[in-house]
């Protein structure tokens, strides 16, 4: 077994892990023409945007606030990279949103 597997959490997973422990959503894609916190079912003050690449230039130390956060993209394929590397590379965790976006609202993002 892969000892830098990816975590991924269904929505309901998710939203309730945001609950329970604050931890919050992280965008990794460009904008789109839907809220994204309608969709996740979260509030606004629950959901960072970053891209990939800000995060790979990120100081170790900013790196560490983004620990146990729910990463998501347009399909999880990006969120699981990027968990990946942080894990890897930081040590730090995180979860991919398995599907991501598609998976809630289909391809009309």
């Amino acid at each position: 077994m892969d000892k830098f597997q990816v975590k991924t959490l269904e929505i309901k997973e998710a939203r309730e892990l945001s609950r329970k422990s604050g931890a919050k959503f992280v965008w990794l894609g460009q904008p789109v023409r839907i809220s994204l916190t309608k969709a996740l079912g979260i509030n606004a003050d629950q959901l960072l945007e970053f891209g990939p690449e800000e995060i790979v230039a990120m100081p170790d130390a900013k790196l560490k606030i983004l620990n146990n956060y729910i990463f998501v993209c347009y399909h999880g394929i990006t969120s699981a990279a990027v968990v990946k590397f942080l894990k890897e590379k930081k040590g730090v965790e995180g979860y991919s949103l398995k599907g991501g976006i598609t998976a809630i609202v289909g391809e009309n993002y």
